[in-house]
């Protein structure tokens, strides 16, 4: 067996050089059979390898006469999943760049002292292992590093506390610990652990700064819609790699459970995930905070649909002392879910609305199960060019008739030498995901007002679903509306969610 360990370790090796000189793998979703024509590298981080194993009951969902309902979501079977996991961790292994003989001590002990300098520790936190057990469950893998599952040696909660009271300023000591859900109470044993490796040129200064603002970001947020992150602490006593512990949530991730079913969610589903989604973004704008990188990667779930956002790696805080609005700069997210914005270069934009445009993706991946285009860039991306096109007739149709509601048209019709049969990729699988046929609706010139043009991504929507997220995907920022708009319409109140 060894010899065969060594084998696929010096093969990977062997391509090492290859491998990072390709494209991460990424998901091809759109609505268009000359996608790859279109498609740009979909984001700078590694996509997961490989998709997790779940049981072999299928997702149901149990809608009631009165419209309430019940999601049943299977759990990740970690046993498959661990097997599966550690065949990949052993096929894709590599040594850690920061590992010099004879240096590993030195290193990890001036590293400790400047994470505890940065959090304000007294004395240095004891390690993953001491504190936790042993997380010997791979069940994920990040441009970050690896996430893997411990079960503690206390069942009784004792372990559960809030790093905060140990670790941030004293001015914010008093604030109260974050709060697992009802679940995680029940079940305390299990915790998620998000080791977050220090790149090859990373200064120590730099992995510290990114760590810790993570850290300190995610365990003072409290909303059932939050993952509660309750520690953070080196993975063993000499090492230089720092976990974040944080809330285990069984059911795995949004973007699994869309490959799981290998299609569109179910309406009502959509609709309970997207209110949930919504309540979460809205309790972070109203402490100041954009999240950035909205994505159904991030947006982790219960079996019983519980949706939490988890990641803010790319937080920003939009607000200063005195409470005014800061903008933003840079690119961040995952390519398909930043908003067009962000690609303009012509200054800082409001991070809330980003979180906006964000939300408004995820709900069109949740009903079509997979993306509309891949870049909102009209230059770089056709489908996106044919979704102005098409608000631009819908626009031109409000100014001509001011009394006809600010909506997209209930469908629209393509002359039909100008229809195209186009392709929605499914999220089945990340790496190699099947393909369903479509019909997109497109005309790509209009000669009068009367001649539908353009992609019309809402055409099953009803009419106030319509008015919402024509808004919500607004291109311009100015237009596009704000959490608390959507959370205020009569629409939004209806949704009947479950958590």
């Amino acid at each position: 067996m060894n010899h065969i360990i060594e084998k696929l370790k010096a093969h990977h090796l062997a391509g090492e050089k290859e491998e990072s000189q390709s494209e991460p793998t990424s998901v091809r979703s759109d609505w268009n059979k000359s996608q790859a024509d279109n498609q740009q590298s979909s984001n700078n981080e590694e996509r997961h390898h490989f998709l997790p194993h779940r049981r072999d009951n299928e997702s149901k969902l149990t809608v009631r006469d009165n419209g309430y309902h019940k999601h049943y979501i299977p759990p990740l079977d970690l046993n498959s999943h661990s097997l599966a996991a550690s065949i990949h961790h052993l096929v894709h292994w590599r040594p850690h760049p920061s590992h010099r003989p004879g240096k590993a001590y030195d290193a990890s002990s001036v590293l400790h002292s400047q994470m505890n300098a940065r959090l304000d520790r007294v004395q240095s936190e004891t390690c993953l292992h001491e504190k936790y057990g042993d997380a010997d469950q791979f069940i994920g893998k990040g441009s970050f590093g690896t996430v893997r599952l411990v079960k503690t040696r206390d069942s009784s909660n004792n372990t559960l506390r809030s790093s905060t009271n140990t670790s941030t300023p004293a001015k914010k000591a008093s604030s109260p610990p974050p709060q697992p859900s009802q679940q995680q109470q029940q079940h305390n044993t299990l915790y998620a652990v998000k080791e977050i490796k220090k790149s090859p040129n990373e200064t120590n200064k730099s992995y510290v700064n990114r760590v810790t603002e993570e850290f300190l970001i995610a365990s003072k947020l409290m909303h059932p819609n939050i993952v509660a992150c309750v520690d953070l602490l080196p993975l063993q006593s000499h090492s230089d790699t720092y976990c974040q512990v944080m809330e285990y949530c069984n059911a795995g991730d949004l973007y699994e459970h869309i490959a799981h079913i290998k299609g569109p969610l179910h309406y009502i589903e959509a609709l309970c995930f997207f209110k949930q989604l919504v309540h979460g973004v809205h309790y972070l704008h109203t402490n100041g905070l954009a999240h950035r990188d909205i994505k159904p990667e991030n947006l982790l779930l219960t079996s019983d649909g519980c949706l939490k956002i988890s990641d803010f790696g790319a937080a920003d805080y939009f607000l200063d002392k005195d409470k005014h609005i800061l903008g933003s700069t840079g690119v961040c997210g995952s390519q398909p879910y930043i908003a067009p914005e962000e690609f303009d270069n012509s200054g800082p934009y409001d991070a809330r609305k980003v979180d906006v445009w964000s939300c408004g993706i995820v709900f069109l991946v949740m009903r079509k199960g997979g993306l509309a285009w891949q870049v909102a860039r009209a230059q770089n991306d056709k489908q996106y060019a044919l979704y102005l096109l098409y608000r631009k007739y819908v626009d031109s149709q409000q100014q001509h008739h001011p009394d006809i509601p600010h909506q997209p048209s209930p469908a629209i019709t393509a002359s039909p030498d100008e229809s195209a049969s186009t392709t929605t990729t499914t999220m089945s699988e990340r790496s190699t995901p099947t393909t369903t046929t479509t019909t997109a609706t497109t005309n790509t010139t209009a000669t009068d007002d009367d001649k539908p043009t353009g992609l019309d991504i809402f055409s099953d929507y009803s009419p106030p679903a319509k008015r919402i997220f024509y808004s919500v995907l607004d291109p311009d920022p100015a237009s596009r509306l704000t959490m608390d708009d959507i959370i205020k319409t009569d629409w939004f109140q209806q949704i009947n969610c479950c958590h």
